[in-house]
């Protein structure tokens, strides 16, 4: 199982992070790869919890939002890095799709990244 989840605040982590904990809670053997932009600290009590099952891997599938401030989108800035982002998709796109083949993976559950789409 993969859960792709875009690093947008600390909140969205925590909830990512908890999603994964109750569905390994509640499956016997199940795997779980969190991938995301995040930084790996904000996942290690869970990853610690369950050594053997649950994963990260750090990827960019997401071109986000610039944010200066909590309430303020820098617009300009957050074209670009989409521009940037959309400029290499397909090999993005490519590198995800030939890892969820290598884990055998058998569902994907996204909160909302770009990548895919």
């Amino acid at each position: 199982m993969i859960n792709w989840y875009f690093e947008i605040g600390f909140g969205h982590a925590t909830r990512a992070l908890q999603l994964a904990l109750d569905l390994l809670s509640n499956s016997g053997k199940s795997q779980l790869y969190l991938i995301s932009n995040a930084p790996q600290f904000i996942f290690q009590d869970g990853l610690n919890l369950f050594p053997s099952r649950l994963f990260y891997k750090h990827s960019n599938i997401d071109a986000g939002v610039v944010q200066p401030l909590a309430y303020t989108v820098d617009r300009n800035a957050t074209v670009q890095q989409l521009s940037s982002f959309l400029s290499n998709h397909e090999e993005k796109w490519k590198e995800q799709e030939s890892f969820l083949k290598s884990v055998k993976a058998t569902c994907v559950l996204a909160d909302a990244p770009f990548l895919p789409w």
